[in-house]
């Protein structure tokens, strides 16, 4: 099947979910866009809203696959540690980051 169909449909059936992801996205783009390391909002965009695999990531930003993965985990703790994205995720009532 084609990716695009089945993310059409899925956006179709779950509006208020897909336009959620997409604020949420944009606030942990911004987080990260404000990080000293500018790499971590270009990996963060083609991890989380890409999907893009590790080795994929790694090509692009010209890191080892090893890096690449620490760096996933330095989002993941600065994504956590931030205020407003656990204040929205409260506030609406989605998925928490705490595992």
């Amino acid at each position: 099947g084609s990716g695009a169909h089945e993310l059409a449909a899925a956006e179709a059936e779950q509006p208020d979910s897909v336009a959620a992801a997409h604020l949420l996205s944009a606030l942990a783009a911004s987080v990260l866009a404000a990080q000293p390391d500018k790499r971590l909002a270009t990996i963060f965009q083609l991890w989380a809203c890409e999907d893009r695999r590790v080795a994929e990531i790694g090509a692009h930003v010209g890191l080892s696959q090893a890096r690449v993965r620490v760096l996933q985990k330095q989002i993941v703790e600065l994504l956590r540690r931030d205020h407003a994205i656990r204040t929205w995720l409260a506030d609406e009532g989605h998925w928490s980051l705490d595992g």
